[in-house]
């Protein structure tokens, strides 16, 4: 049950993160056809619904996906202990939720170096999320690797693999008090 729902809160997790991208998507598509579209009554009707939707509620969708990451997080990591994946996937989208949050309570305007650090970090976290779901345990394996010399790598010992299983994954118990 408990691993279900951890991963039931990663999903719901990247739909809002969807959502905060479908700010950029929809006033895109407005921009580019916005006069295509609006020609149409039912084409008007459903872009007015998608700008109200999402364009309107950008910050509420980006707290609301800070809040099922530290979810999914809790749950994760108190099952199954650090993944560096999703960590550095966490990383990026607590600062881009970080940056939102300096944008809107300094009345930045929608130009400049922060609004183009604000869309490069939202591709890193599309390119951190699928590396977390693809490959999750990736780079737990490359950076919590042990060093072995060549005569080590050679021989096979159960005391070892099982020490390799243990630096490849670690629970809060296991940090220091």
């Amino acid at each position: 049950m408990f691993e279900e729902l951890g991963g039931f809160f990663g999903w719901l997790l990247i739909g809002a993160f969807a959502c905060t991208l479908l700010n950029y998507l929809v006033k895109f598509a407005n921009k580019k056809w916005g006069k295509t579209i609006s020609s149409n009554s039912s084409g008007k009707k459903t872009m007015k619904l998608l700008m109200t939707v999402f364009v309107r509620n950008h910050k509420f969708f980006g707290f609301l996906t800070a809040a099922l990451l530290l979810t999914h997080f809790t749950i994760q990591f108190s099952r199954y202990g650090i993944n560096l994946t999703g960590a550095l996937a966490a990383i990026l989208i607590i600062s881009q939720v970080s940056l939102g949050i300096y944008a809107t309570r300094a009345h930045k305007p929608r130009k400049g170096a922060w609004f183009v650090a604000h869309r490069l970090i939202a591709v890193l976290i599309i390119i951190g999320i699928l590396l977390h779901l693809l490959a999750p345990y990736s780079l737990n394996r490359i950076l919590l690797q042990p060093a072995t010399s060549a005569v080590q790598s050679t021989e096979t010992d159960t005391r070892s693999t099982e020490a390799d299983r243990q630096l490849t994954r670690f629970t809060k118990d296991d940090l220091p008090a």
